[in-house]
Order: C-alpha cells, then structure tokens, then sequence
C-alpha cells in the first residue's frame, strides 16, 4: 500500500476492503492470518501486544464496531503516530489505552 503515513485510518481500512474484495488470496490471507496481511500492507510490523481480528459479514448479519470508551469517532492519527504506523521511528501503537484506534491520541 503506498504512503500509509499521508492518510486517516478510514483511507487505510478502505483501501484493505477494497483489496480484500478485487484479490481473494489477500482476503483470504486476511480472514486466516490479519496481523500478517495488514503488516505486509502497512509495510511495517505492527508492535507486540496489538491484536488485529477480521469478520466476515453476511447477508444476513451485520457487524458494528465501537472504538473504545472515550475516544471519539473519526479520530485521525497525528503525523508522529502516522509515521509509526507507515514504518516511521515512533510506536504509538504501544499505548495501551489507544490498542484498536490505530493509534488515535485518547
């Protein structure tokens, strides 16, 4: 994926579905291993402790996701936590508090 560091998690999620949907070994790489698939996408590791889970919807069941309690939705990542998810110096990812916003600052 090219030059994560210029865009918001909502981009970067939407450029996964859409690659999940037009190349099925990445979806299926996806669902069966995400840490691996988001990472080779990423073009860096993620740091240890952050989980990454994949679901599937169907016709007939949806999924809603919520970010965490006190974190406002639509939260965009500061060019410092940017860079770290792009393979930068910095690891925002390692602040337990913000595990599952990409790093948003809480």
């Amino acid at each position: 994926m090219a030059n994560n560091a210029n865009q918001s998690r909502e981009q970067v999620e939407q450029n996964i579905v859409k690659k999940a949907s037009t190349d099925q070994a990445f979806r299926q790489q996806l669902i069966s291993n995400p840490r691996a698939a988001l990472e080779s996408q990423l073009g860096s590791p993620l740091p240890q402790g952050v989980q990454v889970s994949v679901l599937e919807e169907t016709p007939s069941h949806y999924y809603l996701v919520l970010p965490p309690s006190g974190v406002a939705a639509g939260s965009q990542l500061s060019d410092e936590q940017l860079g770290a998810a792009a393979g930068g110096a910095g690891n925002s990812w390692n602040d337990q508090s913000c595990i599952g916003t990409l790093g948003s600052k809480c």
